[in-house]
């Protein structure tokens, strides 16, 4: 898996790093908060294989 292109990815799709207001982590879960949760491209990120889920 190259990590690198998932988070390259998860950001693109979450609309940019400027369309996240705030960002937490464990050692399982990101959670980004989205300043326009309406630029997130669902599919895509849904799309991605080693994602297990979104909320």
């Amino acid at each position: 898996m190259n990590y690198k292109q998932v988070a390259e990815d998860v950001v693109k799709y979450i609309g940019g790093k400027e369309n996240v207001s705030h960002f937490e982590h464990c050692s399982t879960l990101l959670r980004f908060s989205l300043v326009d949760k309406n630029k997130a491209n669902v599919p895509d990120l849904e799309a991605i294989e080693s994602l297990i889920g979104l909320i």
